[in-house]
């Protein structure tokens, strides 16, 4: 996430449950061609099966022409049960109010997309802080220091480090006026992020400080070295974080993650632990206690590229961070969503895709989302010096579609399901399998996901390949003893609930 930010002593800010299934694969043949699964005839009755699904119709609306502009109004007043997270770090409108967005399914704002009367008005449940690496850089600190190009746990003391983390503390009364009792002015939020993406995979000296005393250790010993000191300052950086800055807030960061494997199909990630990112497991104190144990969730991305788009495989690549990330850690996910694409900002991911992203990810069994973009504030069909650009926000527009649909599902949502991969079979009931998403995109098959509590299945699909608007697909889909026939038409995302 590459933000410019201003960082005022304290803040400008910029910028998962557990799967309960296993990873049970049934191979197709390498011939098995099930593109045209229409050819296929059904090997069972639909007329005979009990206790089907009820589909949740999309939400009819006409999506935003205008550049500039999101059409909160247009969408019902609605909420998602408590405990998911939706933060909404994205572009505001001019005239719009806190109100709107957090009666449209999200639940939390950043701060910097905050005016100086919402901070004080809103409630500390609705508030989130995503804090960017530049806020070191007004110390000079070289700890992670994006100007320089310098990320070095070794530059700063331990002591020295933990005040530039603690002189946070302003916020709750530079912003919010409202500090925690207690000598310590503790900010009053929700959910706090660290977005500092300063941690090397394969330990570096070209990215010390030319000072550092982390350029005087031999080269056969710097990778453990640094291991070390990087493990132990971000065990520093969360500690100091919840005891100094924040009062009773969820504290995350963006990276590392277990692992962030963005774009990453490998079918091994689901499988070989040496897929974790390296911190995921390093002691970090003579106690032998980690990085992990002091974080509360944890925020695996889901960034798109443009080749995601031509190669419509969006969406298996939302799957397959958030199935990799739950496969290895327990921790609770709000993964970092941005609906335009990173190496082309101005172009915004399709509707379907958009709509898909908010729905898979609850599917997935992450806690919720860090709705993230580059644009704070804009003006309709203008260009500002603030925002000089003119795009589109319909992917705004159906991924809050998305939220909606999910909300009819409320009372299903509230109670403590599980997400799990159900039986598919792509030819008519002759044989099933549970693919992974990099399995599924590896085949180009429909990705079908659902959550189960207490006899009832709430149950997601979408057939990202599809070759036309009008092209249906058949599946027959199984959890257990129960069983049921849907259709997939073009690349619509189905939602459905039923009593098994």
């Amino acid at each position: 996430m590459n933000t410019v930010l201003k960082i005022f002593a304290f803040c400008i800010l910029a910028g998962t449950a557990i799967f309960g299934y296993n990873f049970y694969r049934e191979q197709f043949p390498e011939d098995a061609d099930f593109s045209q699964n229409e050819h296929f005839s059904l090997q069972l009755n639909p007329a005979t099966l009990q206790n089907r699904l009820t589909e949740t119709p999309d939400f009819p609306f006409s999506a935003v022409t205008d550049n500039n502009y999101i059409g909160w109004e247009k969408f019902p007043v609605f909420h998602l049960p408590s405990q998911f997270k939706f933060v909404f770090h994205g572009a505001r409108m001019e005239n719009d109010n806190l109100d709107q967005i957090l009666s449209r399914g999200f639940t939390h704002v950043d701060i910097s997309r905050m005016s100086d009367q919402e901070k004080v008005k809103s409630k500390v449940s609705q508030r989130a802080i995503m804090m960017g690496a530049n806020y070191f850089t007004q110390f000079n600190a070289m700890f992670s220091n994006a100007p320089l190009g310098v990320m070095d746990p070794f530059a700063e003391t331990d002591q020295k480090f933990q005040n530039y983390v603690a002189q946070l503390q302003g916020i709750c009364f530079n912003h919010y006026h409202d500090c925690a009792e207690g000598s310590v002015m503790r900010a009053t939020v929700d959910l706090f992020v660290w977005d500092l993406e300063n941690v090397l995979y394969k330990p570096e000296k070209k990215y010390l400080a030319p000072n550092s005393p982390g350029r005087n250790i031999p080269d056969d010993k710097f990778d453990i070295a640094y291991f070390n000191e990087m493990a132990k300052k971000y065990r520093l950086l969360v500690e100091t974080t919840k005891q100094n800055v924040v009062a009773g807030a969820k504290v995350g960061t963006y990276n590392p993650g277990c692992p962030i494997e963005m774009g990453n199909f490998n079918l091994e990630n689901y499988k070989n632990p040496s897929s974790k990112m390296w911190m995921w497991d390093w002691p970090a104190g003579s106690d032998k206690k980690n990085y992990r144990d002091f974080v509360d969730f944890q925020t695996p991305g889901g960034y798109f590229l443009t080749n995601n788009l031509e190669n419509r495989d969006g969406i298996y690549q939302i799957m397959a961070d958030q199935e990799v990330n739950a496969h290895w850690s327990s921790i609770p996910r709000i993964p970092v969503e941005w609906m335009f694409t990173t190496n082309l900002p101005n172009a915004p991911v399709p509707p379907k895709l958009a709509e898909a992203t908010s729905i898979f990810t609850v599917m997935s069994g992450a806690q919720g989302a860090w709705f993230w973009d580059e644009v704070f504030k804009m003006t309709k069909n203008q260009s500002t010096l603030q925002n000089p650009r003119q795009r589109n926000y319909a992917c705004y527009e159906y991924y809050i579609a998305g939220l909606y649909r999910l909300s009819k599902h409320n009372d299903f949502l509230q109670t403590n399901y599980q997400a799990v991969i159900p039986e598919v079979s792509f030819d008519g009931g002759k044989s099933f399998s549970q693919l992974n998403a990099a399995e599924l995109r590896q085949k180009s098959l429909p990705l079908v996901r659902a959550l189960v509590s207490k006899g009832r299945i709430l149950l997601a699909a979408q057939n990202p390949k599809a070759t036309g608007a009008d092209q249906k697909v058949t599946l027959v889909v199984k959890y257990g003893n129960w069983k049921d026939v849907i259709t997939l038409k073009g690349e619509n995302v189905y939602l459905g609930e039923a009593r098994m």
